[in-house]
This record gives C-alpha cells, sequence and structure tokens, in this order.
C-alpha cells in the first residue's frame, strides 16, 4: 500500500478495481445500490465507466453493452442532433480563413493553415463531447430535450468522449478528426 492512501474498503468485482469510500458515503452508495456486501455490484460498473480511473485499466470501448449503445445512437439521431453534429463535424475553409485573420491580429505570434486545422478540430471533438454530455446516456440514448435540461452533465465525461469517437468513426467517417487519435 502506498503511503498516505487509505486502505480499499470496497472489493474489485464487475470490472471494478478497489476502491477507499469514506464511512459516512458508504451508505449512499449502498442505498443507490453501488456496492453490496463490500463489492462493487454490476450496476456500478457503467456508472464508474464515466469517472474511468487510470489505476484500474478500464476499456469498456469493446464492451457489449458499449457498443450495443453505439449502434443504437448511430441509428436513432434525433434530427435536431443531427444538424448539431453535422454543423460542428465540418471544418470549412471560411472559418480556417477566419481563424488566421484573428491569429494575424496577436504580435508576435506566427500561425499558419496547418495550426488552424488542428484548433479548428480541436474544438470540433470539445463541442460534439458536449453534445454526448449532455444529450446522450449509456442505458437511454439520445434524451429528449426536457430530460437534457434536466440531466447532469459531467464536462470531460470519459464515457461520452469514447462514444463520440466510436459514434463519429460510423456516422462521420468523412471526418476523421473526430474519432482518430491525434
Amino acid at each position: 500500500m502506498s503511503a498516505g492512501l487509505a486502505r480499499a474498503n470496497i472489493r474489485a468485482a464487475h470490472g471494478c478495481g478497489p476502491a477507499y469510500l469514506e464511512d459516512e458515503a458508504f451508505p449512499a452508495f449502498q442505498t443507490l445500490g453501488l456496492v453490496l456486501g463490500g463489492r462493487w455490484t454490476e450496476v456500478a460498473e457503467t456508472i464508474l465507466w464515466r469517472d474511468c480511473p487510470e489505476e484500474w485499466g478500464l476499456d469498456f470501448t469493446s464492451d457489449r453493452r458499449f457498443l450495443r449503445a453505439c449502434g443504437v445512437a448511430v441509428a436513432t439521431v434525433p434530427e435536431d442532433i443531427a444538424e448539431k453534429i453535422k454543423k460542428h463535424a465540418e471544418i470549412r475553409e471560411e472559418q480556417i480563413v477566419e481563424w488566421l485573420e484573428l491569429a494575424h491580429t496577436q504580435p508576435g505570434i506566427l500561425r499558419n493553415r496547418d495550426d488552424a486545422l488542428k484548433s479548428l478540430r480541436f474544438w470540433s471533438r470539445h463541442v460534439l463531447d458536449g453534445i454526448f454530455e449532455t444529450h446522450w446516456r449509456l442505458a437511454d440514448g439520445w434524451l429528449s430535450p426536457t430530460e437534457s435540461q434536466r440531466g447532469l452533465q459531467l464536462r470531460f465525461d470519459p464515457l461520452a468522449m469514447n462514444m463520440r469517437m466510436i459514434f463519429a468513426e460510423r456516422y462521420l467517417p468523412k471526418h476523421p478528426h473526430l474519432w482518430r487519435s491525434e
């Protein structure tokens, strides 16, 4: 055990690694059905995908539940979401020109077309991650506008970010910046 780390009081189970949970939080996790008998439950697994602790070495992107959810997401994209996705997936020439014009207003900083593309691709991925964080859930698929407003949005959610990549590879194959690691 590393110095300064508390001993795990939740044992590994269902793809989740060992963890330590403060005593006052334990009853809440039990009530939510995440911990039973000092072990993670099956329900906890997909919830913890959203945290994706590096120490556990999780790779849920090949899990049948994740892949099934991706297939459903591709097949059932609501029209308004499809428009948002396509709007932010495509990087147009006028965006590159505008980016370069803005960059050249900063004295002493030289920027080129490659810099513009790199930045615009980053923001394209970021916006699409936000769409998945807000409008999509593993168990529910695409949320209605009302559900999206009520839902809890987790910024930089590993589950949403990975779904964006797998989804984009199928739905937007002409936009590899959305699904290939750079």
